[in-house]
């Protein structure tokens, strides 16, 4: 379930609101992330939308779609929010919610960790610049995405 930021209304407040109530495929994901090993984020903003799970550490996406992405003009929805995630340097993986129990973790773990110039290129940059500056060019991504909102 992903939510595009409604005008003056606080983003963090909503994704907060939203882990309270997880729909029973998210459940069955936040279990199996938990087992799985990996750092995970649950219903976390992203830009101008709200994910069910990011690893950040693989800039990976997790959606868990109920029947509500179904709809037609949902899926229209789904699928501009995708492309603009994955034109951020985003790997997006797309699960209905009686296929959580099913899914693959490996298909995250065989990812390689997000390195600098990936990070750069989901910025408009190119280059490297070293393992100590990872974490500072993750966080500047984030603050690109909830700008370009």
């Amino acid at each position: 379930m992903s939510k595009k930021r409604r005008r003056g209304y606080n983003l963090n407040r909503f994704a907060q609101e939203m882990r309270v109530n997880p729909t029973s495929g998210e459940l069955v994901m936040l279990g199996r992330l938990e087992m799985s090993g990996l750092k995970f984020k649950h219903q976390q903003p992203a830009g101008c939308y709200i994910v069910d799970f990011m690893v950040p550490s693989k800039l990976v996406i997790i959606e868990v779609d109920g029947k509500y992405h179904e709809d037609a003009e949902q899926q229209t929805k789904d699928a501009r929010r995708q492309h603009y995630l994955e034109t951020m340097g985003f790997h997006f993986f797309r699960v209905k919610n009686g296929e959580s129990a099913l899914f693959d973790f490996e298909q995250i773990r065989s990812l390689p960790d997000a390195s600098p110039s990936d990070l750069g290129k989901a910025m408009g940059k190119s280059g490297s610049w070293g393992k100590a500056k990872r974490g500072a060019h993750r966080r500047r991504i984030m603050e690109r995405l909830a700008r370009d909102c």
